[in-house]
């Protein structure tokens, strides 16, 4: 009896020892999480990092072990004119906005815009053009088409004949595309120019050209 009783009290023991013993601590995979701003976070896992914008650098990492670089970020103006800060000029393009450059924001770019797009419907312009105004001569307005192969900084300006700029018509990054504008006659204070011959010139990356065209009052 005394034997039974001395194993059926080691087998208590046994399972004591075993209930209080201390458990196995597992560890859970810590990386740093990188901003678009250049700031950091040590994050537990990935998909806290990447649901607020950041960039997981992988399990067992900190960021005292890791150096976040700035990311450009530009706004990105829409077709209604609003505007938004936005890290990735695809992104921009790919929700029909327009990028106004790396490094700008909101606060320093006014979305309005006399340049329409119409490349609705149309295959992609492979090449950079300007087309002569219709009509012309023109009395109230005339219409100026061009062309963008690419996406960049656009300036289209009337000159008079003596090469003094009289109307800024766009000055502005534009994504490429098929592209008007109207021309109403008026200069930059909004008066009416005087009758007569202009020029209108158009500037984009490497290319420029320039054409004529009449206005008669």
């Amino acid at each position: 009896m005394s034997k039974w009783l001395s194993v059926l009290s080691l087998v208590v023991i046994l399972a004591l020892v075993q209930v209080l013993a201390p458990t196995e601590v597992r560890s859970i995979p810590q990386g740093a999480c990188c901003y678009p701003d250049g700031s950091c976070a040590d994050f537990l896992y990935p998909a806290d990092c990447e649901s607020q914008g950041g960039v997981y650098q992988g399990d067992g990492t900190s960021c005292t072990e890791v150096e976040c670089a700035a990311q450009p970020q530009g706004a990105c103006c829409y077709p209604d004119e609003t505007c938004a800060d936005i890290q990735y000029q695809a992104q921009c393009e790919t929700d029909g906005g327009t990028y106004m450059g790396d490094l700008t924001s909101c606060a320093q770019v006014e979305c309005d815009t006399d340049v329409r797009d119409e490349t609705s419907g149309r295959e992609k312009p492979s090449e950079f053009a300007l087309f002569q105004n219709s009509p012309n001569p023109f009395n109230q307005a005339t219409k100026i088409e061009f062309t963008l192969a690419k996406s960049g900084f656009v300036s289209l300006i009337i000159y008079d004949l003596l090469g003094r700029k009289v109307r800024t018509l766009a000055s502005e990054h534009l994504p490429s595309g098929y592209k008007s504008v109207l021309w109403d006659g008026k200069n930059d204070s909004g008066e009416d120019v005087a009758s007569g011959i202009y020029f209108y010139q158009l500037r984009v990356r490497d290319y420029s050209e320039t054409k004529t065209l009449m206005l008669l009052k």
